[in-house]
């Protein structure tokens, strides 16, 4: 599987970004500038993952 992703990487080959993806991280962006002080840490993030990575 990986040498199948190596090998379209390889090639070049670059996928476009969707628009809706485009425009959920402008979003994202304004929201953090509007208020940078809701922003997690790194260790916020990853304290989340951890907790929550068998709740599926």
């Amino acid at each position: 599987m990986f040498r199948l992703w190596d090998q379209i990487l390889d090639t070049g080959w670059q996928p476009s970004p969707d628009p809706a993806l485009l425009a959920e991280l402008d979003r994202r962006l304004a929201a953090h500038a509007a208020d940078p002080s809701r922003a997690l840490t790194r260790d916020q993030v990853v304290d989340h993952v951890r907790r929550n990575r068998y709740c599926m």
